[in-house]
């Protein structure tokens, strides 16, 4: 798969761009989540994509705020 030797930064920006912005944005994660145990290793890629982003989220890193932003959805930064 070619995500696993992309950034978790790149893999996130991608995921949160390909979600659908119709939806909240848990609804959105949980959907992601479901569709990612239909492949381990993409699931992997996602699971480590989503802690790096938490941990950096709590580190005071905006960038995470920006790929959800980019998605359509829109949180504060």
């Amino acid at each position: 798969m070619a995500m696993a030797n992309v950034s978790w930064e790149s893999n996130l920006s991608k995921t949160f761009a390909s979600s659908v912005n119709q939806q909240s944005l848990e609804d959105a994660a949980e959907l992601i989540v479901d569709v990612s145990l239909d492949d381990q290793e993409y699931h992997s890629i996602f699971i480590n994509a989503i802690d790096q982003g938490i941990r950096a989220a709590n580190d005071g890193d905006i960038i995470v705020m920006g790929f959800i932003n980019k998605s359509g959805y829109k949180v504060n930064m």
